[in-house]
């Protein structure tokens, strides 16, 4: 157990910016964003397998605690950028 009086953080909370998007070929998938501007119908560049693939964002949910991602915050991957 820390105790507050040692100086330990016991947890210290992460925010972060999740958009769920939807590829060419159908697949829905969520992935974490750092663009602030990112809008709903905006096109991007996300990750796919081992190559890129174009996506439309469905929805943008920022601010959001780590502890409640959609996805396991290590199963996530970033928008490579707005197109």
């Amino acid at each position: 157990m820390i105790h507050s009086l040692a100086g330990g953080i016991v947890f210290e909370r992460e925010f972060f910016d999740f958009a769920k998007v939807k590829t060419a070929d159908g697949k829905i998938m969520w992935f974490i964003s750092e663009i602030s501007d990112l809008n709903v119908g905006d096109s991007v560049i996300v990750p796919f397998a081992k190559d890129k693939a174009n996506a439309v964002v469905l929805r943008v949910d920022k601010h959001v605690n780590g502890q409640t991602s959609p996805l396991p915050l290590k199963r996530m991957k970033k928008i490579i950028r707005k197109v």
